[in-house]
């Protein structure tokens, strides 16, 4: 995927979700398609390469709202918000569990990259890392954490996979974790999730 001169020309085209009626707790929970197109040297749009889905959780504007527990924010939006929950925060205390806690993050919003399809070549690819790198400077601003669900299956419910299914599915998560490992992505103990600190990010997204 690269030029002559070992340059790939990239362009990301993001779109969101938005809802007009009456205010819920998942207005703070704002849905990313980020669609990454190849361009040539003139600028002009040459291949769809795939697209990222990524979900910013705005926990800090939901807390200063005063709507409640910021488990209800995750809870209200779907299953897979309320696994994401309980792999990152403690129930007990509503804040980020201690394993988390240790790096004193500096903001509460989460950026989470819920789900990204692009072809063989490219899923072990720098240029993968790169996009979702731009990705997360683009909208990760005010963010405390990243988090990733490794893409090889969309995400399970862990309750209903056999013994078998579910040592098959850790077994396949060592390439995953190696690879976003390069992104300072580390796994989170007992979960599929990964997790990366970004204690350089700050502001608003745009």
């Amino acid at each position: 995927m690269e030029d002559s001169e070992g340059v790939t020309y990239v362009g990301l085209g993001f779109s969101a979700e938005a809802s007009l009626h009456t205010p819920e707790p998942t207005d703070s929970v704002i849905k990313y398609r980020v669609e990454v197109n190849r361009y040539d040297e003139s600028g002009e749009p040459e291949v769809r390469m795939g697209h990222f889905d990524v979900w910013l959780f705005m926990i800090a504007e939901y807390i200063d709202s005063g709507c409640g527990p910021v488990f209800e924010l995750f809870d209200a939006d779907s299953r897979e918000a309320y696994d994401l929950y309980h792999a990152l925060f403690d129930p007990k205390t509503d804040d980020w569990k201690e394993e988390l806690a240790e790096d004193r993050p500096l903001g509460h919003d989460l950026i989470y990259f819920q789900w990204a399809e692009f072809p063989p070549e490219l899923r072990r690819s720098n240029t993968l890392l790169a996009v979702a790198e731009r990705i997360i400077h683009v909208l990760g601003g005010g963010c405390a954490f990243a988090a990733l669900w490794p893409w090889d299956n969309p995400h399970p419910d862990m309750r209903t996979l056999t013994s078998e299914e579910l040592s098959a599915y850790w077994r396949g998560q060592d390439e995953n974790e190696e690879f976003w490992g390069r992104m300072s992505f580390r796994r989170l103990k007992g979960t599929a999730v990964l997790v990366r600190y970004l204690v350089a990010c700050r502001g608003r997204p745009p």
